[in-house]
């Protein structure tokens, strides 16, 4: 049991290590669209 816990743990980092990347690449997209819409206005 104590190695699924530490896998499980290894698992979750991961995934929040990947939503953190997600959330940076989605705010630095969405960055870009508020400068084009600034720039077409």
């Amino acid at each position: 049991m104590v190695s699924f816990d530490e896998s499980s743990n290894v698992e979750r980092s991961d995934t929040d290590e990947h939503f953190r990347r997600c959330s940076r690449f989605v705010s630095r997209v969405e960055e870009r669209e508020n400068q084009a819409a600034e720039i077409g206005n």
